[in-house]
């Protein structure tokens, strides 16, 4: 049977080695921008080329291939750069690539000058910023003073805090050029007291969804610090979000945030939550918080063997691990067993996690590694209960390896391949 061929793909495809073939002659030169007989020469071969009169549609779909060749190149950038100047049907949406994402570091002063200059243009263009501070630069009190500049920014929806700062630094006048911001990630370290994240997270009236790594003091500053220590009543005035619905975290956050969405009754509101390694001191607080909340999930990730790792270790914990509260969990995706599985007993913890649920709402079930020692595990058991009827929605159970296995969850999950709901993917793991 022939092929089937896409008209409009075979035209932009060729429309777009055309376009990389004219700015590669005209553009990609170290003088271009002194070279006047270059633009001439680029200017007047599309202002009499038929792609002038194609439909916008199609432009847009030639400058989206070229935004799509290998990110953070230079190259890239400088060809999107060219094709801004070909025409003017050709600028909005090579600006919407080019000024999607924002980094804001040391030259923070000099960005607020642009968005303060009645010149500026590609404000509306900017929809994800990064931000990289560190109270140990002498630029670092820019930040302290751009908030009004960065009100301008009215389509930013991601935010990423990275760095390291002392937690008494202000960060009031620059989180409050976000009111609609959906989407935080905190990836930065903390000096000092850190009762400020709980502040920041509050400045995001519009957020959604918040990603909290540790933010323990950086271990080179000082070995014999303590963990920056957290509110242990949050103030009034220090609401969570109202929409906010989706959480990642782990660490020394996670035990912290969870309690402070407790504090204020807005567990209930979570319905998305993934967990990443936190310390062994906070296991069994953020486990209760987790069997409190667990009416409300419908997305439940704990990928990461070592957040349960006691509990494999301690079964009489399992209680806490109980998944039968999550009416409304629509996605599972269960702790892996790289480190833990030395015998029996821990894949009998996890047989009875999976056989625990109880959710007729359940569409897929993640085993992320089932640890070397795999045929310890009942998949006979698993097997049974996840084909059973009483999941009508389950569409997927997918078990990631790492490496071939010729077939065996094939063979020990018979019925779930014959309903076409088992899925073996091969992974590598570092």
């Amino acid at each position: 049977m022939a092929p089937k061929f896409n008209c409009a793909d075979v035209l932009v495809h060729a429309l777009f080695r055309h376009v990389l073939s004219e700015i590669a002659h005209c553009s990609f030169c170290s003088n271009f921008c002194h070279k006047t007989n270059c633009f001439e020469h680029l200017f007047i071969s599309y202002s009499v080329h038929p792609l002038c009169t194609m439909p916008q549609e199609i432009i847009d779909m030639v400058i989206d291939n070229v935004a799509d060749s290998p990110s953070h190149s230079f190259k890239d950038k400088r060809t999107l750069a060219a094709c801004a100047l070909v025409c003017r049907s050709w600028l909005p949406r090579t600006r919407h690539h080019l000024f999607d994402d924002i980094t804001l570091n040391r030259s923070i002063a000099s960005f607020a000058a642009l968005l303060r200059s009645e010149h500026c243009t590609f404000a509306p263009y900017v929809r994800n910023i990064s931000a990289f501070r560190t109270f140990m630069d002498p630029s670092d009190h820019h930040f302290d003073k751009i908030g009004k500049d960065l009100k301008r920014l009215t389509n930013v929806r991601t935010l990423m805090l990275d760095g390291m700062f002392h937690a008494c630094a202000p960060w009031t006048d620059f989180m409050c050029g976000f009111k609609h911001v959906t989407e935080l990630y905190l990836h930065f370290h903390l000096t000092g007291n850190s009762n400020c994240v709980l502040g920041m997270i509050h400045m995001l009236p519009a957020l959604r969804r918040l990603e909290a790594n540790p933010i323990s003091p950086v271990v080179f500053w000082n070995s014999l610090r303590p963990p920056p220590p957290f509110i242990d009543i949050a103030p009034p005035h220090l609401t969570p979000p109202p929409h906010l619905h989706s959480i990642r975290t782990g660490g020394d956050s996670a035990r912290h945030i969870l309690t402070w969405l407790e504090w204020f009754d807005r567990l209930s509101q979570i319905d998305h939550l993934e967990l990443s390694p936190i310390p062994g001191e906070d296991k069994e607080s953020v486990l209760e918080l987790l069997r409190r909340m667990g009416s409300s999930l419908q997305s439940l990730d704990v990928r990461s063997e070592s957040v349960f790792r006691d509990v494999f270790r301690h079964p009489s914990l399992l209680e806490l691990l109980n998944v039968s509260m999550c009416k409304k969990l629509e996605t599972l995706r269960v702790p892996n067993l790289n480190s833990n599985a030395q015998d029996v007993d821990a894949y009998e913890t996890l047989r009875k996690f999976i056989l625990g649920i109880s959710a007729p709402t359940l569409e897929s079930v993640i085993i992320e590694y089932p640890g070397e020692r795999h045929k310890l595990m009942d998949w006979a058991a698993v097997d049974a209960f996840l084909a059973f009827p009483d999941f009508p929605r389950l569409r997927t159970v997918q078990i990631s390896v790492g490496s071939q296995l010729g077939g065996y969850f094939e063979e020990n999950l018979p019925r779930l391949h014959e309903l076409g709901l088992l899925k073996v993917e091969t992974v590598r793991y570092y």
